[in-house]
């Protein structure tokens, strides 16, 4: 189990990966090449073994479910402390990237700035899966409760075996009377990455490939 879960959630402090960001609510550290740097294999071992002490057999919550139980009570009492100072009755204009995806000139390949209403949910936002502990969050608070000000930034992760990682960034706070209320695209350049691309560097082969290829193989 990793050695996190051993903390005390309530004064738990997440780690930073790397690059400077906090994923996955900063539990597991990440390596040089941004994957989780723990031993599934040995987790899958320790839940076989267990199984019959905890939940269902036993009802005895797993320990790291535990642990995420409370962390996620903690959240839930910082959010609700926030104010808001009417950001939820905003319009504002977020810069969205895929992450560790450069051209040549070391500039984002897929990125676009996006209008939209501080005040919906996350989990409207972002319509992409989402673990069950963000899913209890992101369908009680909203866009505005993640920054405060024009340069925040903050980071969406989707699908946890791909990984696409994102960074937003909050470009522009519109004034209350300018509230638009739709979502509108402004500028942008690329497009997603399809289905079951296999995670990032699989995609970044599969654009080589593409890059070189004649029209007809393209199409």
């Amino acid at each position: 189990m990793p050695e996190t879960f051993f903390e005390d959630p309530r004064t738990f402090k997440p780690k930073l990966g790397l690059h400077g960001q906090i994923q996955t609510w900063g539990i597991f550290p990440y390596n040089e090449d941004n994957i989780w740097d723990f031993d599934g294999i040995q987790m899958m071992y320790r839940t076989m073994a267990h199984q019959f002490s905890y939940d269902n057999h036993s009802g005895t919550p797993w320990p790291e479910n535990q642990f995420m139980n409370v962390l996620k009570d903690c959240k839930c009492e910082q959010l609700s402390k926030i104010d808001l100072a009417d950001l939820d009755k905003k319009d504002i204009v977020i810069k969205i990237h895929l992450k560790f995806l450069q051209d040549a000139n070391g500039d984002p390949c897929i990125w676009h700035w996006v209008r939209l209403s501080a005040g919906y949910e996350i989990s409207t936002a972002t319509r992409s899966q989402i673990s069950e502990m963000a899913l209890y969050l992101a369908l009680r608070y909203m866009l505005a409760h993640l920054f405060s000000k024009v340069g925040n930034t903050f980071a969406h992760l989707y699908d946890y075996g791909d990984k696409w990682h994102h960074e937003i960034e909050i470009e522009k706070i519109f004034p209350v009377k300018e509230l638009y209320g739709h979502v509108q695209i402004l500028n942008g350049k690329g497009m997603c990455p399809g289905e079951n691309m296999r995670g990032l560097y699989q995609y970044q082969n599969f654009l080589k490939a593409y890059n070189t290829d004649s029209y007809t193989e393209q199409y």
